[in-house]
C-alpha cells in the first residue's frame, strides 16, 4: 500500500491560535503542515503542487482578488466561521471543500480535513444546498442547448473550444471544410452565438464560476 504524503498550508499569523492549530493538525497521518502567514502567498501563485490549504475566517478581509485566486484553485477549508456569518460569499468559490464554525469542536478541525483529503467535504448543508441550486442555474441552460446540438455538431463544438480552425476541424473529421462550415452556421443558431470567439466563451462560462474575488468588507 502506497503512502502518499499530503500537504497542508495553514495560512496565518504567528499566534498561540495558529499554533494550537498546527499541532492539531500534526495529528492526522501522512501530513506535511506548513504554516504560512497570509502575506506570503504570492510566493505560491506560480505554484502547481497540489496542497489542502485552511484559512481562518477572520484573514479573509485581509486579502486581496489575487490571493483568493491562489486559494480557490486549491481545495481549501475556512474556520473560525462565526455562526451568525453570512455564506453567500462561498457559493461561487470553487475549491472550498470544508467550512468550520467557531463553536465547532476541535476534533471536528482534524475529522473534516481526513474527510477533504479523501475526496469528500465538510460543508454546513446551507451551504451545500445553496452551492447545488447555483449549479443548476448555471448548467440547466448550457445543457439545455447542448442537447439540441447533433453529435457532430458536439464534437465541432468542442474542438472549436480547443482552437482548432475550420481547415484542421475538416481534417479531424474527413469532411469538407464548407460542410464545417455549414456545422459551424447550424450549432450557432442553436446555442445563440454569432462568432466564434462568444462560442467559446458560452462554453467558457458554462463551466467556470464568476470572479467573485473582490471581497468587500461590510459583505464579510
Amino acid at each position: 500500500m502506497i503512502n502518499t504524503q499530503h500537504q497542508i498550508l495553514l495560512l496565518g499569523e504567528e499566534s498561540m491560535v495558529t499554533r494550537l492549530v498546527e499541532q492539531q493538525l500534526k495529528q492526522v497521518s501522512s501530513t506535511d503542515v506548513i504554516l504560512k502567514s497570509t502575506k506570503e502567498l504570492p510566493s505560491f501563485y506560480q505554484l502547481e503542487e497540489e496542497f489542502l490549504i485552511l484559512l481562518d475566517y477572520s484573514d479573509i478581509h485581509n486579502l486581496i482578488p489575487n490571493d483568493l485566486r491562489c486559494i480557490d484553485r486549491h481545495k481549501h477549508i475556512v474556520y473560525n466561521v462565526p455562526k451568525n456569518a453570512s455564506l453567500g460569499m462561498f457559493v461561487q468559490w470553487r475549491g472550498i471543500k470544508g467550512l468550520l464554525f467557531k463553536s465547532s469542536p476541535a476534533e471536528h478541525l482534524n475529522k473534516a480535513v481526513e474527510e477533504v483529503l479523501d475526496g469528500g467535504m465538510w460543508l454546513p448543508r446551507e451551504l451545500l444546498n445553496a452551492k447545488l441550486e447555483r449549479y443548476r442555474q448555471v448548467s440547466l441552460p448550457y445543457e439545455s442547448s447542448v442537447s439540441m446540438l447533433t453529435k457532430r455538431e458536439r464534437q465541432i463544438l468542442d474542438k472549436l473550444v480547443l482552437g482548432y480552425s475550420n481547415q484542421q476541424i475538416a481534417s479531424e473529421f474527413f469532411l469538407a471544410e464548407s460542410t464545417v462550415k455549414t456545422h459551424i452556421y447550424k450549432l450557432y443558431k442553436k446555442i445563440g452565438v454569432s462568432s466564434r470567439s462568444e462560442a467559446i466563451s458560452y462554453v467558457s462560462r458554462a463551466h467556470e464560476s464568476a470572479d467573485v474575488y473582490a471581497i468587500h468588507p461590510e459583505s464579510l
